[in-house]
């Protein structure tokens, strides 16, 4: 495997050189914000990294169906192809499934 070089390393780094996580919520942040505003460019792999970051689990179905479970409430989507951008109406369906889940009000 190769070695990863310092700058790869920074952005994931602390000043104390420890693993931090604001910028991955700052990323989950700025998807919610974008969501709210229901752009047509969204991508839908930032959703479901927004899933996963509350919890979700994310199984396949078939074809591009999948199942999000979400503190234990489900959303049923379809994976965008050949594409990865998410139309409004499953943008909409994902702040509903969060709002069920309590993730936002």
């Amino acid at each position: 495997m190769e070695a990863m070089k310092e700058t790869e390393l920074s952005p994931d780094l602390d000043d104390d050189g420890k693993k931090c996580h604001h910028r991955v919520v700052e990323k989950h942040d700025k998807t919610l914000e974008a969501m709210r505003r229901m752009p047509a460019n969204l991508r839908w792999s930032d959703v479901e990294a927004l899933f996963k970051h509350y919890g979700a689990t994310i199984t396949k179905g078939s074809g591009s169906a999948i199942t999000v479970n979400l503190k234990g409430h489900k959303g049923f989507f379809h994976r965008p192809h050949p594409e990865d951008k998410a139309d409004r109406g499953a943008i909409g369906n994902a702040l509903e499934l969060l709002k069920r889940a309590g993730i936002i009000k």
